[in-house]
């Protein structure tokens, strides 16, 4: 069984918020505690969002410890407000929150690639971390380089990816695009589809738990917690290839501003 897991997104303003609290009430659903950690927020209040849903008492500044004012990459925040993002104070959250919880679901901001330094990725902290990863993808017109190029950064860095959460984006029926995406991107790259999340109008600062519980049951969570020996070897193995792409509990009244479907 893993005892943690990333939620990172091939872009930003994709849903990974919602994704990340939908595994949350999944794993609790399962008599999981699952705690939540936001190593970085650039703006809004998704680490307050995650807290809530996952009903845990842990202070928001180990949950999140850091947090700045600007929607800008974490680099460009972190600088305009003369801070610095610090690997070990992460680090020394993150194992603060593993000992408190049975697992831990732990939200990037942006991709793998967005600069928390000038220095250091979201995937270098990934790989400090030493996390497998789930991404959240659009499962519109675009995703597939998108995607593609996602786990080609993650193979090179051998970062292990679970799976991929296709989240629709527009309203309406899939399109014979969105329901090919996943299908395509598993034939090219190995990588398995963990769900497909249709678009939900969310009400700006309303979530409740039976929407996000429904968001949880359209999402492969048992393969998430944890795979046999024989999966997890062979998520090794796509790990290490070097990817060359072809193409490619109670109604939750949570944050108050910025909770929405297409959040980050």
């Amino acid at each position: 069984m893993r005892r943690a897991v990333f939620v990172t997104a091939t872009d930003t303003d994709i849903g990974k918020t919602m994704i990340a609290s939908a595994l949350v009430v999944g794993m609790r659903e399962r008599g999981i505690r699952c705690g939540v950690m936001k190593p970085v927020q650039c703006a809004g209040n998704d680490a307050l969002f995650l807290k809530r849903v996952s009903g845990a008492g842990d202070p928001l500044g180990i949950i999140n410890p850091f947090s700045f004012r600007r929607p800008l990459s974490p680099h460009l925040a972190a600088r305009l407000e003369s801070r610095h993002i610090s690997l070990k104070k992460i680090l020394r959250c993150y194992e603060m929150l593993r000992e408190r919880h049975d697992f831990l679901v732990v939200e990037g901001a942006g991709g793998l690639l967005v600069p928390l330094s000038g220095r250091m990725l979201v995937a270098d902290m990934i790989k400090a971390l030493d996390l497998d990863i789930v991404i959240v993808a659009r499962a519109g017109l675009g995703t597939i380089n998108h995607t593609l190029l996602t786990i080609e950064a993650a193979a090179r860095r051998n970062i292990r990816i679970v799976g991929i959460v296709y989240n629709q984006s527009t309203r309406g029926p899939l399109t014979v695009c969105e329901e090919d995406n996943p299908v395509i991107i598993r034939k090219l790259s190995a990588i398995r589809t963990l769900g497909l999340v249709p678009f939900r109008k969310i009400q700006r600062g309303r979530v409740s738990v039976e929407l996000l519980r429904d968001i949880a049951g359209r999402i492969d969570i048992d393969a998430i917690v944890g795979d046999s020996p024989a999966q997890r070897e062979r998520a090794r193995d796509v790990a290490g290839r070097n990817v060359q792409p072809i193409a490619p509990h109670r109604a939750m009244a949570a944050a108050r501003r910025n909770a929405g479907a297409r959040e980050e």
